[in-house]
């Protein structure tokens, strides 16, 4: 087949290896039936795909052999995160077949791609969805308290700042790990759906607020910001409390207050972007409303979110 052109030398490379690894026990029996079985695949399917049947096919001829490559997998399986001194970095590792196949799942539901707010396509590369959406994954897992504690405490992403630079968002916060973040950065990590925390430390040390929520609103007020605005309020999303983040209508850095008459509910997705989109919050009769980029609207017109209102 090789000859005539039917498959490629890819093709012929993939049922030598595999054929060669039926033991010899089963060989004499099996080999010849599994070899005629890939090459009748080969000559309709490309490399890749013959490599997955073969594996596959693999498993059932020869058991124990298919066996003992997981367990070489198993033994072999590494995972390592190098951070250069900004926090950053890359992973590389050897992982198993149950870790992809969770990775995949996960990325099928969390980093498939999301239309912005007017219908625009993600700008993201695949590689980038993938990075958020294994983000994501980790802060589903925070707040769902399933971790171990930590010295008795839930397993919790700690950021301090000084209140002074923090009020101003002019100064940096530190990780838990002693990396320094803009306030700018961080204050995007303090997802009230992750276990997140922010502590307001005095100059000289002393601990002067703190929070498990966005930016300083409390359960308390983040209920009350959900019984006026049912879910997001950025116009026309129709995400649920469940998904969604503190906002501060007015930047935090110019009133130095958190309330409910001045702050909302907006999902992740536009939290993240409605900046770089253009837009902006503000309060009109007690409501949040935002405005529009003039690319959007000449006249820039605040608008509601009315995706969330009942009958009538």
């Amino acid at each position: 087949m090789l000859a005539d052109g039917s498959i490629s030398t890819r093709h012929a490379a993939t049922v030598v290896a595999m054929t060669d690894k039926i033991d010899d026990l089963l060989a004499d029996q099996s080999a010849p039936l599994y070899e005629t079985a890939l090459l009748a695949f080969a000559a309709e399917h490309d490399p890749d795909t013959l490599s997955r049947f073969a594996s596959g096919l693999y498993a059932r001829v020869d058991q124990d052999g298919a066996l003992r490559d997981f367990e070489r997998a198993h033994r072999h399986r590494d995972l390592t995160a190098h951070r250069r001194p900004g926090g950053a970095g890359p992973a590389a590792g050897e992982f198993t077949c149950e870790l992809h196949e969770y990775l995949a799942t996960v990325f099928d539901v969390l980093g498939r791609p999301t239309p912005g707010p007017n219908g625009e396509p993600d700008t993201r590369t695949p590689g980038q969805r993938r990075h958020d959406a294994l983000l994501e994954a980790l802060k589903l897992l925070f707040a769902s308290g399933t971790l171990p504690t930590a010295n008795g405490c839930a397993t919790t992403l700690v950021l301090t700042a000084q209140v002074d630079e923090f009020a101003t968002g002019t100064g940096i916060l530190q990780t838990g790990h002693g990396y320094a973040v803009p306030t700018a950065v961080a204050d995007r990590w303090l997802d009230p759906k992750a276990k997140a925390i922010l502590v307001l430390l005095s100059k000289t040390k002393s601990i002067v607020g703190y929070s498990d929520q966005h930016r300083l609103f409390t359960e308390q007020q983040r209920l009350a910001m959900f019984a006026r605005d049912k879910g997001c309020s950025y116009p026309g999303c129709d995400a649920p409390l469940s998904w969604t983040q503190a906002h501060h209508v007015t930047d935090y850095a110019k009133t130095k207050r958190t309330r409910v008459d001045d702050g909302t509910l907006v999902c992740r997705q536009n939290h993240a972007m409605f900046e770089q989109m253009g837009w902006s919050s503000i309060m009109l009769n007690e409501l949040p409303h935002w405005v529009p980029p003039a690319w959007v609207d000449p006249e820039q017109r605040p608008r509601r979110n009315r995706m969330h209102d009942g009958p009538g």
